[in-house]
């Protein structure tokens, strides 16, 4: 099974401060990191001090030709709050350029790619649903955010921490994938010597080869 590790360009952005609504509708964060060894994600009140933590992920998927048929996402977690997240689409960071704290709202929530899951110490598998499979294919870079439940809820923490530690070059997040069927055709191909990562069952017709 094919499997992509996160660019080094990848990280977690957080902001903080006395006001949750502030903090959390901010375009800008406090605080940026690419590819440390872990991050923290997840929201906490400590003291009068709110913190919002989210994940940036950026995967190189350029070489994926076709809707893969089934895929997942793979997060090490360590220091467990178990608290609910839920991956969507995000719009940075690129392959080339390092997450900032500019990137903190660089993502879709209207854009879910798995449903919601609970944080696990250890290796934790999601599945990514339909949306987020196409445009892994459509996509030469597939951004992932990973946001807090009650963070994409614009609910407080009250006195608590739901935050868990994610891996970013320790316990390296990747996307592990099962190659689906080649749906693009191609005209004018007059000489075919091998064709890597498609499954025989999912070509229905070569015409003139």
């Amino acid at each position: 099974m094919p499997t992509i590790n996160i660019a080094t360009t990848s990280g977690g952005v957080s902001n903080q401060g006395t006001v949750y609504s502030t903090v959390h509708n901010a375009t800008t964060g406090s605080a940026a990191g690419a590819y440390p060894s872990t991050g923290t994600i997840g929201q906490s009140q400590i003291g009068s001090t709110y913190r919002v933590f989210r994940g940036f992920l950026a995967f190189d998927t350029s070489t994926i030709i076709g809707v893969p048929a089934s895929a997942t996402i793979n997060l090490t977690i360590t220091l467990v709050d178990t608290a609910k997240y839920i991956c969507v689409a995000a719009l940075k960071p690129s392959l080339t350029t390092n997450i900032a704290t500019t990137d903190f709202a660089a993502y879709t929530v209207g854009s879910a790619y798995t449903s919601t899951f609970t944080a696990a110490a250890g290796l934790n598998t999601i599945t990514l649903n339909s949306i987020a499979l196409s445009n892994m294919d459509t996509l030469t870079t597939f951004r992932v955010a990973i946001l807090g439940l009650n963070d994409v809820n614009s609910i407080a923490p009250t006195g608590i921490s739901e935050t868990d530690t994610l891996g970013y070059s320790t316990g390296i997040p990747y996307i592990s994938y099962v190659v689906g069927g080649y749906t693009k055709r191609i005209y004018s191909l007059t000489t075919m010597n091998k064709v890597d990562n498609v499954l025989k069952s999912a070509i229905s017709k070569i015409d003139g080869v």
